[in-house]
């Protein structure tokens, strides 16, 4: 495994003799410290490499620690945190630093040297508990994203038994749910070597406009319909694309693209083409999604067109099923159906990993009420009230309290509620675990609080 790279902080310090102090007393951390010695320098050094961490004496050449942040303000540009550094042991210095936004100041007394490593590893600390947070968050939020998109293709290669209909669906659904700017299917023309388009769906403008470009790019997969080989991913369209669709995938502001042959039986009968605003767009575990579903659509085509295969390609769905509650009941996130009736949500499902979480059965979780008499008494006025703006909003999200089965104490939960598209009544949503995270935080904030002049 690499190791990690150094954190990257800038030191901003007029003086040389004591910004290289500064420096050697932070070599202990193993940090990578640039230095600047005017205002001027430490933006321009900002903008060049944002840094994980500023350390920013109060006065600096060109203006003082809170002109900067004020000048970083106005870019708009994300400020990275920062710790001030003050000769200036006055109350109206520390609050006016508090209130610029600064985790922390340091009075530059004879002993600040040997209280500045503690506090700049306790705000790297933190920097890195908020970058944590920020990636299991973006994690959950990715994977429930795609479970999404699964168990809704899954459910309309059962249900439907239309071939159009089915394709269209899944369009709309990878356009919808997945975010890609273009979805569209098109079926080799026998009379040419293009490809002739069957359904699209997108975010590029309006149906007639989604329509036509995606006529122009649906060649894409013409090379994939040739053979019945694996999915043909295209990073950079600028570069890979044929020559003749590059300008159209410019101008429909497609940039990647991934082409899925789907197949009925062996013959290769349609070409999924996914297109991304971004380049570099298709990951493995979105490729690993394409594949899903090229395996669903191809199964559920060929029920649609083999009666004698139904029962095969039912068997399929049910295993593609299975490993979805699998992959479900091993992540830490239970997802549940809520129904609106008469202005109260009532759970209509409920995933089976409850227990690791609560210690709730998932039937215990559907009884009525059990939901909403769990919550903590201080959180619950504040999410019934939250909730009561669901529908105006069409989603929320929510930290708060629940009580465990076994009455040991109270989880902190992190809820995301999201109203079905067409379907008003219908809600769907997860609940996380995130005491852990809440407890750091709370430490943390301890800890920051004992560091600075006047702690405990």
């Amino acid at each position: 495994m690499p190791a990690s790279k150094p954190a990257h902080i800038l030191l901003a310090e007029d003086d040389r003799g004591t910004c290289e102090l500064e420096s050697q007393h932070l070599a202990p951390l193993g940090l990578e410290v640039r230095k600047a010695y005017s205002a001027q320098d430490a933006i321009r050094s900002i903008s060049e490499a944002p840094p994980e961490l500023l350390l920013l004496d109060y006065s600096l050449p060109g203006g003082s620690a809170l002109q900067l942040i004020a000048e970083l303000n106005k870019t708009g540009r994300q400020i990275p945190p920062f710790i001030i550094i003050t000769g200036r042991g006055d109350e109206r210095v520390a609050v006016d630093t508090m209130k610029a936004g600064a985790i922390d100041y340091i009075i530059k007394n004879a002993d600040f040297l040997d209280i500045l490593l503690p506090s700049v590893k306790k705000a790297l600390d933190k920097i890195s508990l908020k970058r944590q947070l920020r990636a299991a968050q973006e994690s959950t939020a990715k994977n429930l994203r795609l479970y999404t998109i699964l168990a809704r293709v899954n459910q309309a290669s059962a249900q439907l038994k239309d071939r159009e209909k089915l394709l269209n669906q899944v369009c709309g659904i990878l356009a919808e749910d997945g975010g890609f700017r273009l979805v569209c299917v098109g079926c080799p023309d026998r009379y040419t070597d293009g490809m002739t388009l069957l359904c699209s769906r997108g975010a590029g403008g309006g149906p007639e406009e989604i329509k036509s470009a995606a006529a122009k790019l649906c060649n894409l997969g013409a090379a994939a319909a040739a053979r019945p080989g694996p999915i043909a991913v295209f990073r950079d369209l600028e570069t890979e694309a044929p020559a003749a669709l590059r300008d159209k995938a410019r101008r429909a502001g497609c940039l990647s693209a991934a082409a899925v042959p789907l197949r009925d039986k062996k013959e290769v009968f349609g070409v999924l083409n996914v297109y991304s605003a971004a380049k570099n767009a298709f990951s493995e575990d979105e490729l690993s999604l394409l594949r899903e579903i090229q395996s669903d659509i191809s199964l559920a085509i060929e029920a649609i067109s083999s009666e004698e295969e139904k029962s095969s390609a039912k068997a399929a769905l049910e295993r593609t099923a299975t490993q979805l509650a699998r992959i479900m009941e091993a992540a830490p996130v239970i997802l549940f159906t809520l129904r609106l009736v008469s202005g109260r949500l009532v759970p209509q499902w409920v995933s089976g990993n409850s227990r690791d979480m609560l210690g709730y059965d998932a039937d215990e979780l559907l009884s009525p009420g059990l939901m909403e008499n769990a919550l903590h008494p201080e959180d619950r006025d504040r999410v019934r009230k939250e909730q009561a703006g669901l529908l105006k909003t069409g989603g929320l999200i929510q930290d708060f309290r629940v009580m465990k089965k076994d009455g040991s104490g109270y989880a902190w939960v992190h809820s995301q509620l999201k109203v079905s598209p067409g379907r008003p009544d219908e809600i769907t949503g997860s609940w996380s675990d995130v005491s852990q995270l809440k407890e750091s935080e709370l430490r943390l904030r301890e800890l920051l609080e004992k560091g600075r002049p006047g702690g405990k």
